[in-house]
């Protein structure tokens, strides 16, 4: 039967006094026998047997004692609390800061452009492209016809690009484009004929006349969709102030009209069902087409026309002059022959 606590903390008290007075008698042993060590020394007997004798003796008991009182004590189930060494404060670990910012990506810096400045009337020899910026990574805006005159008000220090005067601002054309003199149509007709890829490479002169590179600088034609929709837009402005629905926008009609800006054939070729104003020139903004169709009673007259429903722009550069044509989508398809002009 299990002992209560009490009872074995009592056990546990009881085995500790008997410890302590075996502890006292033992060291009452220790002192007797060297006082007897002192006395049978006078006798000649060999004291260290005696006294290894009692050590013997007194160790067998006290580890008997000992044992009993552990055995105590573990019966108990009460442990001999042992204070446990201080500890130092664990020491902390040192903090690494880490940046939680993130390298973003930094923008391209905007090239700087430096120029000498000029003052010259000079020719495009052939067809080129008119950018904003004096490199090719300029955006296209406009284009120059073969022998077209320009004012060169400077040339680019890191490009050798002319900076020119184009529709009242600055603009820039390479330099590889723009000669002093205009080029005589045998010359022009030869060189045209020689600019085959393959035949030189960029800047070679055959015949004395300057073959352009075959690179980016090379005009390529191209259509001008933001000035076309501008144009829709004063059309319907214009409709929509004098009380006529505005055009709806239409892709196929769009698609139409610039076929017929690569054509451009006056109206030969108009498609059925449909009405158109055609222009060609060198106007190239979407107020001064407007107004040049504006200004013609006739041409006023088919964009004003409620027959219509939709239409579309379309506005095309080809080298030599800028091409538009309106074409307006009737309700009537049989009534849009009369509508041609």
């Amino acid at each position: 039967m299990a002992k209560s606590p009490e009872l074995l903390k009592k056990d546990y008290s009881l085995s500790y006094g008997r410890y302590d007075m075996m502890r006292k008698k033992i060291t009452q042993i220790i002192a007797g026998a060297f006082f007897l060590s002192l006395f049978l020394t006078g006798c000649g007997a060999d004291v260290s047997v005696i006294v290894e004798s009692i050590e013997a003796s007194t160790t067998i008991e006290a580890d008997t004692e000992e044992s009993n009182a552990a055995e105590a004590v573990s019966a108990s189930g009460l442990a001999a609390e042992t204070p446990e060494p201080a500890q130092e404060p664990a020491e902390e670990p040192a903090i690494t800061m880490e940046s939680t910012e993130t390298s973003a990506g930094t923008e391209t810096p905007a090239p700087v452009y430096t120029f000498t400045d000029l003052s010259a009337a000079m020719y495009a020899k052939s067809a080129v492209n008119v950018r904003d910026l004096p490199s090719t990574e300029g955006k296209r805006i406009g284009g120059l016809s073969p022998n077209q005159e320009v004012t060169v008000t400077g040339q680019c220090s890191e490009t050798g690009w002319y900076r020119i005067r184009y529709n009242g601002g600055d603009a820039y054309v390479s330099n590889k484009y723009i000669v002093s003199e205009k080029i005589t149509s045998d010359a022009a007709g030869q060189a045209s004929m020689e600019q085959q890829p393959g035949n030189a490479e960029s800047g070679d002169i055959a015949g004395g006349v300057s073959i352009p590179p075959t690179d980016e600088d090379v005009f390529q034609p191209y259509y001008l969709r933001d000035v076309a929709e501008q144009i829709f837009a004063l059309v319907n402005a214009e409709r929509e102030a004098a009380g006529i629905p505005a055009l709806a926008w239409s892709e196929d009609a769009y698609n139409v009209a610039a076929q017929r800006c690569i054509e451009a054939d006056g109206h030969s070729g108009a498609r059925l069902g449909t009405g158109e104003n055609y222009y060609a020139g060198p106007r190239n903004t979407a107020s001064d087409i407007h107004q040049a169709w504006h200004d013609s009673a006739e041409h006023y007259d088919n964009y004003m026309s409620s027959s219509y429903e939709s239409g579309a722009v379309a506005v095309y550069y080809n080298g030599s002059q800028y091409v538009a044509y309106e074409v307006f989508v009737m309700t009537d398809s049989a009534a849009a022959a009369s509508f041609i002009l």
